[in-house]
């Protein structure tokens, strides 16, 4: 695809020689589903459909594509062409991860019901197929969603770069960030040379004006980075690049030899992920007093950066067998193109359709005889996070099973034939075990006289545990905080002497025998 940029405007930034060369290719589709495996860390289902399914953009993006290009342009000396459209996305996503983070804060802001609300689409085209309507579908949730949360529909792109493919994704981002508030649900029948700014002057100012639309969900500590950015672009636009600006916009010129992005296109993106929980509420450093920081923690590695596709799960019903699917609409950065003729690179902005993967933990949703408990809104759950380390006297590692279980439920309980009730603890009254545990061939005069309770076993010195859940017996489960086998870690049962005798290869392992077995305990 040759790239031709409407109107805009070309300045030199640095002075180093223009490299034009053809960088290697890939598939579209293919860059969509290299990239969400790299930075979600999981195989999904094979992209269905996506704008250009068959176009190519540049090769081995494995992360957020518009700091991608960036880092191409910058490192490899390449022209650069970014549009209103590509800043404005990325904005929007941003602003997606931060309404996630403060839903409930922000509700009373914009919707008045509990809960998420269902936005119907009714259509007859073929879920599997890559030529089925999406557009329409996308568009008709992002207008019905205007009509549900007043002015919403304002934060959509509009600018003259604005084509249909821009247009959705900005739609899609749009179902984002209002997705704490709503399900949707389809009803189905079956060192840079130079840089060149697309648009004109008035797209740069529109997108200067639409950030002010950004102040109702309290963003304030965003917002004067942002308007800073866009500031910058409209002078730009008017042929007054401030040069030394834009010469720090993938690496601050002064701190330029640390391996990480800190230049201001960062500061597009609120946060970025926590590398404890994987979720993405890890305040950028950028958007705080330098001071706070280290010069080589003021930015962000690149395996810390979102996607820049914005994810959206959409619940499919057939209406003739009533039988749900759960598919996912995805917009945003799809990968990097290249112009043939200029040789420039700019993030490409597309839009796909995909199944959902099954969450590993299907298997409680589909166990009546569990009462699970609804998972705790994700600000209260990162507070949990952060107040659980505190609590840790030594290094305990936090299991990513034990993570995503909690992002699911928070806890649950069961009963079993011998009338135990076994509770899966809240996320906030999980415990940090103590020093030791004793095998079931010990005693409790065997054990160091350092344990001065049973509520403070672990498995075998140094061992660290986690306390989960507890048996209406007395019984306590143990989670071990140290790896026993294939990434999996340890789940004891401790008995109400002390004794140790059940054990499970991870807590999927524990949960399942639960169900599987007519909620029996194994012995071991």
């Amino acid at each position: 695809m040759k790239l031709k940029p409407s109107a805009g405007v070309t300045f030199r930034v640095h002075d180093v020689d223009t490299v034009r060369t053809s960088l290697e290719k890939w598939k579209t589709r293919d860059s969509i589903q290299r990239i969400l495996i790299n930075v979600q860390q999981t195989v999904g289902e094979p992209v269905l459909a996506c704008s250009g399914y068959n176009s190519e953009v540049v090769a081995n993006t494995q992360y957020h594509a518009l700091i991608g290009a960036v880092h191409i342009a910058f490192a490899e000396h390449r022209p650069l062409v970014l549009s209103p459209d590509a800043i404005w996305i990325t904005i929007l996503q941003g602003l997606a991860m931060h309404v996630h983070i403060y839903a409930e804060e922000l509700r009373s802001t914009f919707v008045s019901h509990d809960g998420r609300k269902p936005i119907v689409v009714d259509s007859n085209i073929d879920t599997d197929s890559p030529e089925s309507a999406w557009e329409w579908v996308i568009n008709e949730f992002a207008e019905r969603l205007g009509d549900q949360v007043v002015g919403s529909s304002t934060l959509v792109s509009d600018f003259s770069t604005t084509g249909v493919v821009e247009k959705l994704v900005s739609q899609v981002c749009l179902l984002d960030v209002f997705e704490s508030y709503f399900e949707y649900i389809l009803y189905s029948g079956c060192g840079f040379p130079e840089i060149t700014l697309t648009g004109s002057e008035d797209d740069w100012m529109r997108l200067r004006q639409k950030i002010e639309l950004l102040q109702p969900f309290k963003v304030d500590l965003w917002l004067p980075h942002l308007r800073e950015i866009a500031d910058h672009f409209c002078m730009a636009m008017r042929g007054e690049a401030d040069i030394s600006y834009w010469q720090d916009m993938y690496k601050q010129t002064n701190n330029y030899g640390y391996d990480l992005v800190n230049g201001w296109i960062l500061k597009l993106i609120p946060y970025l992920q926590n590398q404890v929980t994987g979720t993405w509420d890890v305040l950028n450093p950028l958007l705080c007093d330098p001071e706070r920081y280290p010069a080589s923690l003021y930015g962000a590695k690149t395996d810390q950066l979102p996607s820049g596709m914005s994810v959206v799960p959409l619940t499919v019903i057939d209406k003739r067998t009533m039988l749900k699917r759960r598919m996912e609409i995805i917009g945003g950065f799809v990968g990097i193109e290249q112009d043939p003729d200029t040789f420039a690179v700019q993030p490409k902005i597309g839009w796909a359709i995909r199944k959902a993967k099954d969450s590993k933990w299907q298997f409680l949703e589909d166990a009546p005889q569990i009462q699970k408990r609804p998972a705790l809104s994700l600000s209260n759950f990162s507070a949990v996070i952060s107040m659980l380390q505190e609590k840790v006297r030594y290094r305990a590692q936090m299991p990513g099973e034990f993570i995503e279980f909690y992002k699911q439920y928070d806890g649950l309980s069961i009963e079993d034939r011998s009338g135990i009730i076994w509770t899966m603890r809240p996320f906030s009254e999980v415990e940090v075990a103590g020093d030791r545990v004793y095998e079931v061939n010990q005693t409790p005069n065997e054990v160091s006289s350092k344990v001065a309770s049973y509520d403070d076993v672990i498995f075998v010195n140094p061992y660290r545990a986690w306390h989960i859940a507890d048996g209406s017996d007395g019984s306590k489960v143990l989670y071990s905080a140290q790896q026993y086998d294939r990434g999996l870690f340890e789940v004891r049962v401790v008995n109400s002497q002390g004794a140790s005798n059940v054990s499970y290869l991870g807590l999927r392992d524990f949960l399942s025998h639960l169900i599987e077995n007519a909620i029996e305990i194994r012995e071991e």
